[in-house]
């Protein structure tokens, strides 16, 4: 099963053309975006089979028909696209540090999002089997939405838009929006703050490093994590009015183990204040002549 799971989460592995999309979508007019980069759409070509493969599969708890809102992502030529590439721009330029990129290739070749709590010592397989499989469930529930939402949404990935901003991975085999990394690392994150309330900041602390690793790596739009999060936290509430989901969870909480105390204390939250600090001051608008 983890397979597939892996698929949604390590099409990173497969390279995908940056240059063949559909021209089907339409555009704004808020920039000088050539037409066919406006109109772009990721190609039906280029998708990772693994990854349809298991959207085939379903959710392991939720049903199928189940609908979520979710608003389109921004146009490629619109601003706030324009300002997501900018700050991809920054984080390309000022966080793709060493320990930045072995963590990013790391999580680009993960089962799951436990995989990454493990190494970051805030999580134990071992010593939580049960736990283990019901995250792992959740991650799949959350995994066919936002493979749902991709397919609605087909946005291209941000080095279309922007050739000049090189990926430290290559793309994955699947549309750009929502983020897959971000979303179900949100989920595991929730998950693992009903289980362990006490530590709450920083297993959110950590889902949003995973996801943001991801547009440091050049792969995702900031509105692709954002959109995501949201997501994840809509899929939850639904998951905890499930039976079977609620039922397990409660059983689950009464033997989960978590980590020392001093794995708490040893982690460092994803700092971006380097990308910060090269964030353009926005500027005020021109008085009105009295």
């Amino acid at each position: 099963m983890k397979s597939l799971f892996a698929a949604l989460l390590l099409a990173g592995c497969f390279v995908v053309s940056p240059h063949v999309y559909a021209e089907d979508a339409p555009a704004s007019q808020s920039s000088a975006m050539p037409e066919d980069k406006a109109k772009a759409t990721y190609p039906d070509s280029s998708w990772d089979p693994a990854v349809l493969q298991f959207y085939d599969m379903g959710p392991a708890f939720l049903s199928r028909d189940l609908a979520f809102d979710m608003a389109p992502p921004p146009a490629n030529d619109s601003a706030e696209t324009a300002k997501d590439l900018e700050t991809l721009r920054r984080y390309a330029a000022t966080l793709r540090t060493p320990e930045a990129i072995e963590l990013i290739e790391k999580e680009n070749h993960m089962d799951t999002p436990l995989v990454s709590y493990e190494m970051a010592g805030l999580y134990s397989a071992e010593k939580n089997p049960e736990a283990d499989k019901l995250i792992t469930a959740a991650v799949q529930d959350a995994g066919y939405f936002i493979v749902g939402f991709k397919k609605k949404f087909v946005r291209v990935r941000p080095d279309f838009l922007d050739p000049d901003l090189k990926t430290v991975i290559p793309n994955p085999g699947h549309p750009a929006y929502p983020s897959g990394h971000a979303g179900q690392s949100q989920i595991v994150g929730l998950i693992l703050s009903i289980l362990d309330e006490k530590h709450k900041d920083i297993y959110m602390a950590h889902a949003y490093a995973i996801g943001t690793r991801r547009e440091i790596a050049g792969v995702h739009y900031p509105s692709d994590g954002v959109a995501s999060r949201k997501l994840a936290g809509e899929i939850l509430e639904k998951l905890m009015e499930n039976p079977e989901f609620k039922e397990t969870l409660e059983k689950v909480k009464t033997s989960y183990v978590p980590p020392e105390e001093s794995a708490f204390e040893a982690y460092k939250p994803l700092d971006l204040s380097a990308a910060n600090a090269q964030e353009p001051a926005e500027t005020e608008p021109a008085a009105a002549p009295e």
